[in-house]
């Protein structure tokens, strides 16, 4: 069973300190303050044991009692500094995911466009094509930079498919 935070161990000072940061619109309650760097509304929370609690947990607490550590809390209006506690709706992080996939905001980053890729589709090509001329996966390795498990996937398509 997963840990749940209360809202019975919420202090009033607490409590006012973060109706303070909100500035409820006639659509979104909207955090105004500290939001990390995706983002999300940032609250610090003694109570809850914690220097960057997000705000629209805090208040998905405050509105319905309690929240299961394992869950997380979604926004039906997507607005991630929105508190409204009827924006905010729980799921699981597959849910989170499934929601965000759904909504069109998942970021397919392919190819060279990932921040994370040490090649590009045109090294992709060229290591194809001198494997298929027999060099070896050892020495692509070396010219190109990657580990030779790399190579392997590249050329048999395992990674990179969407280089012709």
């Amino acid at each position: 069973m997963s840990a749940v935070f209360n809202s019975a161990i919420l202090n009033p000072e607490e409590i006012a300190r973060f109706w303070k940061k909100v500035r409820k619109t006639e659509t979104c309650w909207l955090w105004t303050a500290c939001p990390d760097h995706l983002g999300y509304g940032r609250f610090r929370s003694k109570s809850l044991g914690s220097s960057g609690f997000l705000a629209h947990r805090y208040s998905w607490i405050l509105h319905h009692g309690s929240l299961l550590r394992d869950l997380d809390v979604l926004h039906r209006c997507d607005i991630r500094l929105c508190c409204a506690p009827q924006h905010l709706f729980l799921g699981t992080h597959a849910d989170n995911m499934r929601d965000m996939y759904l909504k069109g905001r998942a970021v397919n980053l392919r190819g060279s466009a990932h921040g994370n890729a040490k090649l590009n589709e045109d090294s992709i090509r060229e290591i194809r094509k001198l494997r298929e001329a027999g060099e070896t996966g050892v020495a692509l390795s070396r010219r190109f930079g990657v580990a030779p498990p790399i190579i392997t996937l590249i050329c048999k398509r395992k990674s990179w498919k969407h280089v012709i």
